[in-house]
């Protein structure tokens, strides 16, 4: 696709990004999550991409390599882009969704996980994966129409949302999501490492 004899434009790095984000999904992941009762699978399945997007933004945060690090935010403006228009694309046909709200929905969740690495609480590694998997969670529980995360109006679901993360006995859910995160920051550790932006 690119040659590795130079380095990627904010262009081609951000679309190289969405395809890796199209291709390498674990079938077990799906699976597992299908296992869960009271879990919408595609609505869980959709979150496994937001999640991926926003671990995506985090990597280009902290990322070790200097190039991708100082490109970091153009690339990452330019695939927020490219995914909005992939999911107003794929819900036009149903009239579920414009590009606006593609834009909405990612940004809600950029802040939303986003919030959670900031806590104190979440310095640890393994405390950082599990308010990450809490978020996921959150959204991947939840009803159409009831507000984001933490806003009042979802707060009056809030016994609703326990009762159904207390029904994952096994702890599916959070774990799941914690291996998406982790194994995406390992991916991206290496695929930085092997291109180069410019």
């Amino acid at each position: 696709m690119f040659g590795f004899n130079r380095p990627l434009s904010i262009d081609e790095a951000a679309e190289a990004l969405l395809k890796l984000m199209q291709s390498d999904f674990k079938p077990e992941w799906r699976s597992k999550l299908a296992e869960v009762s009271e879990l919408a699978p595609v609505r869980a399945e959709d979150e496994l991409i937001f999640l991926d997007f926003f671990t995506i933004y985090f990597s280009l945060k902290f990322t070790r390599s200097p190039a991708w690090r100082a490109n970091g935010q153009l690339v990452f403006e330019k695939l927020f882009c490219l995914l909005a228009a992939f999911f107003a694309a794929f819900w036009a046909p149903r009239h579920a969704g414009t590009f606006e709200d593609a834009m909405r929905i990612l940004t809600a969740r950029i802040e939303a996980y986003g919030g959670a690495i900031e806590q104190p609480s979440s310095a640890e590694p393994d405390q950082l994966v599990e308010a990450i998997g809490l978020v996921y969670a959150t959204y991947a529980f939840a009803h159409d129409g009831i507000g984001e995360p933490w806003s009042r109006e979802r707060a009056a679901h809030y016994d609703e949302f326990a009762n159904k993360l207390q029904l994952d006995h096994n702890n599916i859910v959070i774990t799941i999501a914690g291996e998406v995160f982790n194994n995406r920051l390992q991916t991206l550790d290496t695929w930085f490492d092997s291109h180069d932006v410019a």
